[in-house]
């Protein structure tokens, strides 16, 4: 029976392990829509420029659909 708990942790790391890393954007705001919603207000404010931002909620999207984070990780 040891061994068969032994197994069982030794899967439970593996599946740890090959879990996709979260991304810093749902690690600092929850989500990517938690994200969007804080840049949209600093466009909105001024904070951001209104071109700019855009443009670069665009990349962060799409570096987020393709999981970039995983690879330097």
């Amino acid at each position: 029976m040891a061994g068969v708990r032994s197994m069982l942790a030794r899967v439970t790391r593996l599946e740890v392990t090959d879990a996709p890393a979260q991304s810093p954007f749902e690690h600092i705001y929850g989500s990517l829509a938690g994200f969007t919603q804080v840049a949209r207000a600093a466009i909105k404010a001024g904070t951001l420029d209104r071109r700019d931002g855009g443009v670069l909620l665009e990349i962060i999207r799409r570096w987020h659909a393709d999981r970039v984070w995983d690879v330097w990780q």
